[in-house]
């Protein structure tokens, strides 16, 4: 697993991978502050009924450009929006 707490969530690791693929694909020469942006972005359009969850924002028609990534900084970028929220 992905995260270092005991009780994984398999949903919530997927969600936030398909956030961390959104940050690799558009954001990764980017600053901290740039791939947090593209992850809040995300976090917005769920909270404002874009999408019913993270991954179905991300691969939206036309919207991100996902690279698959196991990018670990990546994933912590994912995880510091998700922690942030959207209006960080």
């Amino acid at each position: 697993s992905t995260f270092t707490n005991d009780k994984a969530d398999p949903y919530r690791e997927r969600e936030l991978q398909c956030i961390a693929d959104a940050i690799h694909g558009e954001a990764r020469g980017e600053s901290e502050e740039g791939k947090l942006f593209v992850g809040r972005v995300i976090l917005t359009r769920v909270r404002e009924g874009y999408g019913q969850n993270y991954c179905s924002v991300v691969h939206a028609r036309r919207q991100f450009a996902p690279k698959k990534t196991r990018s670990k900084v990546a994933l912590k970028a994912a995880m510091k929006a998700e922690k942030l929220g959207p209006n960080g």
